[in-house]
């Protein structure tokens, strides 16, 4: 059985966090299984607890950072391509912009080419 210290020094090895507050808030929100016999000995943790608490902590991480990541690659994606037609537009005398596909004499209206790009360029 690991103390608190004990497994602070594991987590901060493997990059989770630092703050002994942190620890005991998993603790007492019952995502790190512990047991605490007495106020003075304080929160025991067994080794195994802690690994699967670690496993399932660096998962979760990797996790996020994968959907973090996805969606920073859709955004550039859909800039990089509203970038390419906006170089491509050319505006009436009226002021309102209009986007002309090459070899073609039918404008789309910003407006609608943002619509119709919403509904083509979304994840859902």
């Amino acid at each position: 059985m690991l103390n608190v210290s004990e497994v602070l020094t594991m987590l901060e090895k493997e990059g989770l966090t630092s703050s002994r507050q942190v620890v005991l808030r998993w603790i007492r929100q019952g995502d790190l299984p512990a047991i605490q016999k007495t106020r003075k000995e304080g929160y025991q943790v067994a080794q195994p607890d802690l690994d699967d608490f670690i496993a399932k902590k660096k998962e979760s991480a990797a996790n996020t950072e994968s959907v973090e990541q996805t969606t920073d690659d859709y955004q550039a994606g859909y800039q990089a391509a509203i970038k390419d037609l906006l170089e491509k537009a050319m505006v009436s005398g009226a002021g309102d912009l209009f986007l002309f596909r090459k070899n073609a004499s039918i404008p789309i209206h910003l407006a609608d080419f943002k619509e119709m790009a919403a509904r083509n360029f979304s994840t859902g």
